[in-house]
């Protein structure tokens, strides 16, 4: 194609689906130039990703979830434990499983089973597994901040 200026410079990045050494003959492509189409889906995918696979359980309280007695003979009987020692418990871990991560002996009863912690922020919650009992395993988990 030719201007008032002469005839336009070649793009060397351009495909040509067609061979010509013919000069008026313009480039055709295949695609777009610029940035390829598959880093424009990936990046943005890449990203989201990895933010939304962070590792963080999701801090809820559940509707099952209900707080122990708070009489102070029965409050002794729960550990208060590391939040990130909390935030490795997952449902179908054992018993034997959770003792190991959290460092006390905790036991699953027939009821729910309590924690307490701290969340870096110093928030106090109230961390209950939901088991099956002795022998069982994690079916859920529920955080419930404690009221101050």
């Amino acid at each position: 194609m030719k201007n008032s200026l002469g005839p336009a410079p070649l793009n060397m990045r351009v495909q040509r689906t067609r061979s010509s050494a013919s000069p008026p003959h313009l480039p055709l492509t295949r695609c777009p130039l610029g940035r390829p189409m598959w880093q424009l889906i990936l990046i943005p995918c890449l990203i989201l990703t990895a933010c939304s696979t962070s590792g963080s359980p999701i801090i809820i309280q559940k509707a099952w979830h209900e707080s122990p007695s708070a009489s102070p003979a029965e409050s002794q009987l729960y550990f208060l434990v590391e939040w990130s020692a909390v935030q490795r418990i997952k449902v179908g871990m054992t018993e034997s499983q959770c003792r190991a991560v959290l460092g006390v002996p905790v036991v699953f009863w027939e009821a729910d089973t309590f924690v307490f912690s701290l969340d870096p922020k110093g928030v106090e919650y109230e961390i209950a597994f939901r088991t099956g009992g002795r022998g069982g395993i994690v079916q859920d988990i529920s955080y419930k901040r404690r009221a101050v």
